[in-house]
């Protein structure tokens, strides 16, 4: 399989749910679109709809796309859409269930944090949190000297040897990938 240029923010299985009768089949599956300025509702393909050049595979220095953001939120939706129609029929019964309620909650959470526009909310948090970190008293590497932090009661130490790397990351232009040295392998929440 090739890699996909149109990448999508809302599934497509989960899209087709809303198929207009008649236009449900993979390939001819079609929705109505509401513009936001009134005009008149359209059918839309489904492959069409909610999808962005290249969204999540950012260009590494060399050149090349990466793909790893792509396949592994392709991996989620093949999973998820198998028992899809089954989840939002109210069966099985997510109470009994967790592994599938882990599941959904993570799917979820993705259809949030993935279009495109928390993007910019992601940047700001971003730039804050190195603004911040960067007011702290530095190591002789010049790393900030951040101290353990403590969650539900567990301790639990920041580890700041990729500093430069993370401090970086927020003045790369956008879409630009951050890859992982020689092992050639993107952070899914690059910028």
């Amino acid at each position: 399989m090739t890699d996909p240029k149109n990448q999508h923010w809302l599934s497509q299985f989960y899209l087709r749910q809303f198929a207009v009768p008649g236009f449900r089949n993979r390939k001819r599956a079609k929705i109505w679109l509401w513009p936001k300025d009134d005009s008149e509702p359209i059918k839309k393909k489904i492959r069409d709809v909610c999808t962005e050049e290249f969204l999540y595979s950012h260009i590494r220095t060399d050149g090349s796309r990466c793909y790893r953001a792509e396949r592994k939120l392709a991996v989620l939706e093949t999973t998820i859409s198998r028992f899809y129609s089954r989840l939002s029929d109210g069966v099985p019964d997510l109470e009994q269930a967790w592994g599938m309620k882990k599941l959904f909650s993570l799917f979820l959470a993705t259809l949030l944090l993935r279009h495109p526009e928390e993007r910019e909310g992601t940047k700001n948090t971003h730039r804050t949190l190195v603004t911040w970190y960067e007011t702290l008293p530095k190591d002789s590497a010049g790393r900030p000297i951040i101290p353990d932090f403590e969650h539900e009661g567990e301790r639990y130490p920041f580890d700041a040897s990729r500093w430069g790397r993370i401090s970086r990351r927020g003045q790369q232009r956008d879409h630009e990938n951050v890859c992982g040295g020689n092992r050639g392998k993107c952070s899914i929440f690059s910028e």
